[in-house]
């Protein structure tokens, strides 16, 4: 992928940061998404071809938007890479008024990838649309309903779009990560990898062109998952 511009969601932290300052390191132009304007722009180095788009995913409105805003900014080849996430845990017997913020989880985590993918792929020269996947996708975690049902969408849309392009002219592909230390993952877990591990090998796969890459521990419970879904099923509740 030499000289394609990246597009990457979740950019101002965590592993999305990361692949953009990799990405930016090798070359790459690159357009970064995230609610806050000034954490993008601090990403930007001498001869770093940086272009910083400030938006909510939260809100489809403001994903739609920025859609079509990097639709109109790009000139060439492009990948995009749906990262951006969030996991917020909660139980359905909660008597608090949560309504907004499981919409948001959903259009995070869901709607805004589905929106991104769709008019990018309508409108500019995509060659890959890469989901940054949990492996909740597969079996989910009770604390994390919303966020395990999500990624299983997204696991299916991901499907679906391979049947609906035939010709494969666009690459969908999948990245599987273990847990990574970031802000989501805190207080939870142990032998997490750091974001710029997590970054060196989200760019490996994507160069790959495979469908889905099952990253370090991941790549284990994947095995474990296709042996047995209820023990891997156990062992992801626990984490």
């Amino acid at each position: 992928m030499a000289q394609e511009t990246i597009i990457i969601t979740g950019a101002s932290r965590g592993i999305g940061r990361a692949l953009a300052a990799l990405c930016l390191e090798r070359g790459h132009p690159v357009i970064a998404v995230a609610r806050n304007l000034g954490d993008l722009e601090r990403l930007s180095t001498p001869g770093s071809r940086l272009q910083c788009q400030a938006a909510n995913l939260s809100n489809p409105q403001q994903a739609a938007a920025v859609g079509q805003a990097i639709a109109g900014a790009l000139t060439g080849k492009a990948i995009l890479v749906n990262n951006a996430a969030v996991q917020d845990d909660w139980k359905f017997s909660d008597t608090r008024n949560m309504a907004d913020a499981l919409a948001s989880n959903v259009a995070v985590n869901l709607t805004a990838p589905i929106l991104l993918t769709r008019i990018l792929c309508q409108t500019a020269s995509i060659d890959a649309v890469v989901f940054i996947q949990s492996l909740l996708s597969l079996e989910p975690k009770g604390s994390a309903a919303v966020y395990s049902a999500a990624k299983a969408g997204l696991r299916m849309l991901a499907k679906a779009l391979r049947l609906q392009s035939k010709e494969g002219k666009v690459r969908f592909q999948e990245i599987y990560l273990p847990l990574v230390d970031t802000d989501m993952t805190a207080g939870r877990g142990t032998g997490k990898i750091s974001p710029e591990v997590a970054a060196d090998r989200i760019y490996s796969a994507i160069i790959s062109g495979r469908t889905r890459t099952y990253v370090g521990k991941a790549q284990l419970m994947a095995a474990i998952h296709w042996l047995s879904p209820a023990l891997a099923g156990f062992i992801l509740s626990r984490m």
